[in-house]
């Protein structure tokens, strides 16, 4: 009896999860641009460079 109790909920429970997904239709608009190409990133590192003032090492004395 508690073999089959058991056995029962297990398969509730896989059925539960199974069923829980979301619809798997994609979205209807496109898709934004996840990445951003290496000269795009390396021109945002220019601009942050020229509003950053340069740090000089302090030395020990």
């Amino acid at each position: 009896m508690k073999t089959t109790t058991t056995a029962a909920m297990m398969f509730l429970g896989c059925l539960a999860a199974a069923s829980g997904q979301g619809p798997l239709t994609p979205p209807s608009s496109t898709p934004a641009p996840a990445m951003k190409t290496l000269q795009e990133i390396w021109d945002k590192l220019g601009e942050l460079g020229e509003r950053v003032p340069r740090m000089t090492p302090r030395t020990a004395t």
